[in-house]
């Protein structure tokens, strides 16, 4: 599983300092939360596929694409349900029906919040992705700490974090055929479903304890908190850092402008 883990390729972006594609990621997000326009949205996401094919990761956007294909369909649902003011284009309940009849409408604002809103939330997630996938943990976690100042104990929080989720996607899968080999097989209804989930999860949480348990002695081991740790890598801008990072960061006023009509 490629959710959260580092992809080894010889790109363009898999050499850039992990700062500029910070900066780049950030730049991306606040370009996206500063609009509702869906055009304009579409464009900020088609630049983030574009990324995902520079640096050779088509199979791992298309995996992600499916999952964000029903977070989106689920957040456009939502919140053209919940959005009842606006332009009518038709009711889930007829108004034919009395006392209920004209219930839950749906207007053209609820779709085009919707989709916004389902644009906006893939955007952010896609380029988080393309920071994590193009980026080694432990260089994300450097740059945290001496850029950012953001203290060390945060930081191997969020280490161990990105580190943790695929190994227990891939622990919660191997539990699951391991109990299906055993002849465990629940039923295709949503109550089945549920029920099927409690002999994976009780295995699994224990699993994680002791996981985490071994983690705490092997990082007490180690000496960990005891000093200020030193690095002996050492991020340096290069030409290609410096000039990428200008175009995005010039590239955030002129848009903020033209957003304005300022021009």
């Amino acid at each position: 599983m490629e959710l959260f883990q580092y992809v080894q390729k010889e790109t363009i972006l898999h050499k850039l300092n992990p700062m500029t594609k910070v900066i780049i990621m950030a730049v991306l997000t606040i370009m996206s939360l500063l609009t509702m326009d869906i055009i304009i949205l579409v464009g900020i996401l088609s630049v983030v596929v574009l990324m995902f094919i520079v640096s050779r990761l088509e199979k791992e956007l298309s995996k992600q694409l499916v999952y964000l294909f029903f977070i989106g369909l689920s957040l456009l649902i939502l919140t053209v349900i919940s959005m009842g003011e606006g332009t009518v284009v038709f009711t889930l309940i007829p108004k034919s029906i009395p006392y209920v009849g004209g219930a839950i409408p749906i207007t053209i604002e609820g779709v085009t919040f919707g989709s916004s809103l389902a644009l906006r939330f893939s955007i952010m997630i896609l380029s988080f992705q393309m920071l994590l996938l193009t980026t080694q943990p432990k260089d994300i976690v450097h740059i945290m700490i001496d850029k950012f100042k953001i203290p060390q104990d945060y930081a191997l929080m969020f280490l161990i974090a990105i580190r943790f989720v695929p190994t227990v996607y891939m622990e919660a899968k191997k539990i699951n055929e391991a109990q299906i080999s055993r002849g465990y097989h629940p039923s295709g209804l949503l109550i089945g479903k549920i029920k099927s989930a409690y002999p994976i999860i009780t295995p699994l949480v224990l699993n994680s304890l002791a996981r985490a348990e071994i983690l705490g002695m092997a990082i007490e081991t180690k000496g960990y908190g005891s000093a200020k740790r030193t690095s002996i890598q050492n991020f340096k801008m290069g030409s290609k850092d410096i000039l990428l990072s200008a175009i995005f960061i010039a590239v955030l006023p002129f848009y903020v402008a033209l957003l304005l009509n300022l021009f």
